[in-house]
């Protein structure tokens, strides 16, 4: 990461009216630049580092701006030629999108060069609002459906020639209830069922000495609900635990990392899993 300084003159016409008449005020900005951002500097100049998001981006086209004079921030993106810019989170559904982004196309009359909202495989929100000369942020809303998504917003080029660049700023989200909405109680009453459920598996089915290792991982989330720390629980789930049992789900045969080793032994225990990490991700989203 390497930290830049700059002063950049923003041409600001006030219309004023006094007895000397209408005038032009000029006023000198200074812009902190951060490339290569981190992820928490990510989340602070959109607005949402308490939505807890990871936040990644593709090639070496990432920016933080930070206005200091007048308290403005937002992320930026760009591109010279036909690659594609992404930057990009995961979400868990269901729940309401909203943000702010505006786009600087130097070809506007291409189908190819866009700045675009994908998930599930689909453009969901295109952005039409140009600079003007600066930052000129339109607001998009997304709806959210229930389940776990990765948000692309994706800077596109037709040309090795092409120059565009895309702001993104204010984002958030709003989860929606859902049924059998989940409580501290019932997610505690859940691990201590996926708990009865590794204790009664064959020992069999796991390979030395990693049926102790899964239980350890339930304990470490069960006191971290109990402390209210929902977010860590379930990253501690899907590290230590799920991981380790999803070779069936995912391809259909246990895998070398799995610490489980059958199809038939991994079902219940990734299922379990999975269905608490999501339990824990809704309340985690609801104290926000």
């Amino acid at each position: 990461m390497r930290l830049r300084t700059t002063l950049v003159t923003f041409a600001l016409a006030l219309l004023f009216v006094g007895s000397t008449g209408a005038g032009v005020l000029r006023v000198q900005a200074t812009i902190t630049t951060i490339s290569n951002p981190t992820s928490a500097q990510i989340a602070e100049a959109l607005d949402c580092p308490r939505l807890g998001w990871s936040w990644y981006y593709t090639l070496d086209h990432c920016t933080v701006w930070n206005n200091t004079d007048f308290s403005l921030d937002w992320v930026a993106l760009d591109k010279v030629g036909s690659q594609e810019s992404q930057l990009y989170a995961s979400v868990h559904g269901p729940g309401t999108l909203s943000f702010k982004w505006c786009a600087d196309i130097s070809d506007q009359t291409s189908t190819y060069s866009n700045f675009v909202l994908v998930f599930d495989g689909k453009v969901v929100a295109k952005c039409s609002r140009p600079m003007n000369p600066g930052p000129n942020f339109a607001t998009a809303t997304v709806d959210i459906p229930a389940g776990e998504h990765t948000l692309f917003w994706i800077l596109t080029g037709t040309s090795k020639y092409d120059y565009n660049s895309a702001y993104l700023d204010d984002v958030h989200f709003t989860p929606q209830p859902v049924p059998n909405e989940p409580t501290k109680t019932s997610v505690l009453a859940s691990l201590a069922t996926l708990k009865n459920t590794v204790k009664s598996t064959t020992n069999a089915a796991f390979y030395p000495g990693t049926k102790i290792a899964l239980i350890a991982a339930i304990d470490a989330a069960t006191l971290q609900v109990k402390y209210g720390k929902y977010d860590n629980a379930a990253k501690t789930l899907q590290s230590t635990f799920i991981t380790r049992t999803d070779g069936c789900a995912l391809r259909g045969t246990p895998d070398k990392t799995d610490l489980v080793r059958t199809c038939e032994a991994q079902a219940p225990l990734y299922a379990q899993a999975a269905s608490l990490v999501q339990e824990l991700q809704s309340l985690h989203a609801h104290i926000l």
